[in-house]
């Protein structure tokens, strides 16, 4: 049988409350969020039509390629694609200080015709990179998604960034990629995404809307309507910090997540001032305890300082979800002692777990829900999901939430709505919840009596399933 109380692990000085850490000193100061520096180009133009650019061209990749090699001999400029329809094959930049401003639209071939090509625009190894323009670019996706969508990784993405460094994308409308619109990859810091309208069909596969990973990025101000994660921090690939999104719109797709995978581990994300509104997930934590492209990072690549705030939620079925289970897909357990996902007794953290630290939800209303979250940490010593805190949360679902295996949760802000046919409508102690194995805070009154050295050794209280 498990045990009903655990000692703190010396690693996750987190498993104490905020009060008890105050109290004896071992609170550190937050690390500053994203303030992304953003590129400096000259304002000279370029043309596309000055460099055999036409509206009746079959590709104009040559002209845009043209145009950029002439504002790079300048020292810089801005390249226009003016108001028209501008067929394009895939094209690569590796030119630094260059703002491609797109007045018309960028038509992308048809898959027939595309070619072998990854990514329809590929920025390579350059700094000083804006796309900007009140234009659209049409990755002409459907031939890709349907009858038989081809595997994600044989679908182009729309725009990626390859180790690029002081990236503004601004104002442009983005619609129906093949896969992915805007992915980061290699060394990415600086990036800021904002006023942009990325847009397809909710049973478009893969259609991430915008994929980081990297340090000091800003995404604001944008309406995204995917098939796919509205957003994606992409933990998996490389370490991330410093991530701001703000004041976004979410239609159709799967919420802002972290993962799949966080491998490489997260510090410091706020996600603020943003309306869903029919996504399938809200606010999304993904990966499992395994190798491969979905696996977590163990004690040393933890996902920590992750606050969700001024969170308005509209027909979103699942609106808070961490998934330690997720394999590329849903892999949710039947119940907190299915043998499939669960050990009989607790098995220590390996350097794949997923772990998630110090996550906090803030001022979030969350109306018309499935069900009011589903929160799955594994049966491990410490556990894998270590301080969560609600202030100010109300949540009205069809269903329960589910809390699994969690240390030190605060739910003393959480205020959960379910019909009174629901099984747990009125649990102990939080109405419209099954928790089982989790562990709350000390009452910080009785902690700042405790010497420093038995906060330390202390032993939380740990409920077995408080709705049985």
């Amino acid at each position: 049988m498990r045990s009903l109380a655990r000692p703190v692990h010396p690693a996750h000085r987190r498993l104490l409350s905020p009060a008890l850490l105050a109290a004896v000193s071992l609170a550190t100061a937050p690390t500053a969020l994203a303030n992304p520096q953003l590129p400096v180009i000259p304002s000279t133009i370029f043309s596309i039509l000055d460099y055999g650019g036409s509206a009746s061209s079959a590709d104009n990749s040559g002209a845009i390629l043209g145009a950029i090699g002439a504002a790079h001999a300048a020292g810089g400029g801005t390249v226009v694609i003016p108001s028209g329809t501008f067929a394009a094959n895939p094209f690569t930049i590796t030119t630094s200080t260059i703002n491609l401003q797109i007045d018309g639209t960028l038509l992308a071939p048809a898959m027939a015709s595309f070619g072998a090509a990854s990514n329809y625009i590929t920025w390579s190894n350059a700094t000083n990179v804006k796309m900007s323009g009140a234009g659209t670019i049409d990755g002409q996706g459907a031939d890709w998604w349907s009858p038989t969508p081809l595997p994600a990784a044989s679908r182009p993405r729309l725009v990626r960034f390859n180790s690029c460094q002081k990236v503004e994308v601004t104002n442009l409308t983005a619609i129906n990629s093949p896969s992915f619109f805007f992915a980061l990859s290699g060394s990415a810091a600086n990036y800021t995404f904002h006023n942009l309208i990325i847009n397809a069909p909710a049973n478009s596969p893969n259609t991430d809307g915008i994929d980081v990973a990297g340090s000091n990025i800003l995404i604001k101000n944008c309406t995204i309507a995917v098939g796919d994660d509205n957003i994606a921090v992409k933990s998996g690939s490389q370490f991330c910090s410093d991530i701001v999104i703000t004041n976004n719109t979410f239609g159709s797709g799967h919420g802002v997540s972290v993962g799949g995978g966080s491998a490489y581990g997260l510090s410091s994300m706020l996600v603020t001032s943003c309306t869903f509104i029919g996504t399938t997930n809200g606010l999304r934590l993904k990966a499992q305890d395994a190798p491969g492209g979905n696996a977590g990072g163990g004690l040393a690549h933890p996902v920590t300082g992750v606050s969700y705030d001024g969170i308005t939620m509209t027909n979103v079925a699942h609106p808070i979800v961490i998934d330690s289970f997720y394999n590329g897909s849903n892999n949710f357990p039947s119940s907190p002692t299915d043998p499939t996902h669960y050990p009989s007794a607790a098995v220590p953290v390996s350097t794949t777990t997923p772990m998630w630290e110090n996550i906090s939800f803030a001022n979030i209303t969350a109306t018309g829900c499935s069900d009011a979250g589903l929160i799955y940490g594994l049966n491990t010593v410490p556990d894998n999901i270590l301080g969560l805190s609600f202030d100010n949360v109300q949540i009205s679902a069809a269903s329960h939430m589910k809390l699994w295996y969690a240390s030190d949760v605060d739910f003393t802000g959480l205020t959960i709505s379910v019909p009174q046919g629901d099984p747990y409508a009125n649990a102990s102690p939080l109405n419209g919840a099954y928790l089982y194995a989790v562990t709350v805070p000390e009452p910080a009154g009785i902690a700042l009596c405790l010497p420093a050295f038995l906060l330390l050794l202390r032993r939380p209280h740990r409920s077995r399933d408080w709705a049985s």
